[in-house]
């Protein structure tokens, strides 16, 4: 039903919890094969990556994730397909930290163009 709806759905991978598919990969082919298998068997157009907790800090996780993520979009436009792209990343409470600007710049750096950028702001509290 929903593929012959406007509706957009989008597949999510990632969270603070359980285990993170480009920290459980050893390569950026597995790591796309497995992201490829979940998007072909959903035939979604749409992914988002939540890195938080101990992927976003993780540098080879990061770039494994985005040469995968910049395989996929550019065998979907090869195919004259599009696939869209959302991150979803933490901040501080003085705003976007180095981890999370540096998994941002691996993404641009391969090419993939970030649809989406979901910012997760929380309530810090009463500065002290």
């Amino acid at each position: 039903q929903v593929e012959s709806s406007d509706r957009t759905v989008t597949i999510s991978f990632g969270g603070q919890k359980g285990s993170e598919l480009a920290q459980e990969c050893s390569s950026s082919e597995s790591l796309y094969r497995q992201y490829a298998s979940v998007i072909n068997r959903y035939h979604v157009n749409s992914v988002d990556f939540d890195i938080e907790g101990s992927a976003l800090g993780n540098s080879s996780a990061n770039k494994r994730r985005a040469e995968a993520v910049a395989r996929l979009v550019s065998e979907r436009k090869a195919g004259g397909g599009s696939l869209t792209v959302s991150l979803t990343l933490p901040v501080g409470r003085d705003g976007i930290t180095s981890d999370t600007l540096s998994v941002i710049d691996l993404f641009l750096d391969a090419g993939v163009r970030i649809d989406n950028l979901n910012l997760m702001t929380m309530d810090y509290g009463v500065a002290s």
